[in-house]
């Protein structure tokens, strides 16, 4: 979970969805020099909720990470000035397995407040 604090423009969900999403589709960091960083391809984005119906946005993505292919599943949601990144992130064989837990645990998340209950 990672909570950013929103200014001017990003206040909004498309908005902040719109820009974790920008980032997301420039090239990853290397963490050597010869780990292959060019695999970095979104699968799904679209709009979802979490708790209390509020309003959320889900985006998956596969990246090469130290070698290995990884999946990684981030919800955006946003209340007041602030922005809430919430991320699955495994190997992309055992990736399936274990979605309906994280789904339940991100569905029942309640962005309130500006805190999470």
């Amino acid at each position: 979970m990672a909570v950013k604090n929103l200014t001017g423009n990003n206040a909004s969900l498309k908005q902040f969805a719109e820009q974790e999403i920008s980032f997301l589709k420039r090239p990853p960091a290397a963490t050597s020099i010869t780990e292959d960083t060019s695999v970095r391809t979104i699968l799904q984005s679209e709009p979802t909720t979490i708790a209390g119906n509020t309003p959320a946005h889900k985006v998956v993505y596969s990246e090469r990470v130290s070698g290995t292919l990884s999946k990684i599943m981030e919800v955006y949601a946003v209340n007041g000035d602030k922005g809430y990144i919430m991320s699955y992130f495994t190997d992309t064989a055992i990736y399936d397995k274990y979605l309906p837990i994280v789904q339940k645990m991100i569905d029942s998340l309640n962005v309130t407040a500006s805190r999470i209950q």
